[in-house]
């Protein structure tokens, strides 16, 4: 990468792409993707009267790349970049602007605070607000299924609920438990993974049935990472450090046993 990445977001494969501002308190913001297996870096898009706004996100195919910015006024706008020509377009003007959640070609969800908001991407348009819960962590796989944890101060994580994109109020599954954590969607199923004192725990949003995939042996609480694009590799950290586990054999291997506090980003295939 090239100088301090901001908001860096990995396509689940081999690109990242990241903010870069030109200097320290300066106006110039550039959008870049890292090209991981070529190395090549280049510039997506630039800002000089706006300033990014929350997260970067991929779209549900990859081709594009969905972000809030926001003048000094706080007027704001969602906008989606080309991947591959940079051409951006304007989605919709909303002040703040809430964060982007998941995108397709036909919708776009967003959040603020406690407002979900599903919007059209071709007009812009707001298809149905709703209000949630204060969840600690949201989140989606391309299918356009969600998690969200509850979270308190001082109190155990959970539930944690399962809905699809245009129905937040309608579970799909959930676990109605205190102690939940690190959700994490397995690629290529219809599973999320998440941790629960120890162990780690998958349930099927199809079939509502939750299953121990890890046993905790080591009694340290793990905190899931990422998953490789095959859904097969799971990176999680311990006492031990990064650990990487192969979910068909059940073989882990610890990959680096530093505790630092800064996490991967994702796993590429080699």
């Amino acid at each position: 990468m090239r100088g301090i990445a901001i908001s860096p977001t990995f396509d689940g494969h081999d690109r990242v792409a990241y903010w870069r501002q030109e200097a320290p308190g300066g106006d110039l913001w550039e959008l870049l993707i890292w090209e991981i297996r070529s190395g090549s870096i280049r510039v997506a898009m630039s800002l000089q009267k706006e300033r990014p706004s929350g997260e970067i996100i991929w779209d549900a195919a990859g081709d594009q790349l969905i972000m809030g910015v926001r003048d000094g006024s706080g007027n704001g706008r969602i906008v989606a970049v080309d991947a591959s020509t940079g051409k951006s377009s304007d989605i919709a003007q909303r002040p703040g602007p809430p964060r982007p959640l998941f995108a397709d070609q036909r919708t776009l969800v967003a959040i603020s605070g406690q407002d979900y908001e599903v919007i059209d991407m071709a007009d812009g348009r707001t298809i149905s607000r709703d209000r949630i819960p204060q969840y600690g962590q949201v989140g989606a796989n391309d299918s356009g299924v969600f998690f969200g944890l509850v979270t308190a101060f001082e109190a155990a994580s959970g539930p944690l609920y399962i809905w699809d994109a245009r129905s937040p109020a309608m579970y799909r599954a959930e676990i109605n438990e205190r102690g939940t954590g690190t959700p994490l969607f397995r690629p290529r199923s219809t599973e999320l993974l998440f941790v629960r004192g120890s162990d780690v725990w998958a349930i099927d949003y199809d079939s509502k049935l939750a299953r121990k995939l890890i046993d905790g042996t080591t009694g340290d609480t793990p905190a899931l990472i990422a998953f490789d694009a095959s859904g097969e590799h799971l990176l999680f950290r311990d006492g031990r450090g990064l650990v990487l586990v192969n979910l068909r054999t059940g073989q882990q291997v610890v990959v680096k046993t530093d505790q630092s506090v800064v996490d991967p980003l994702g796993l590429v295939p080699h």
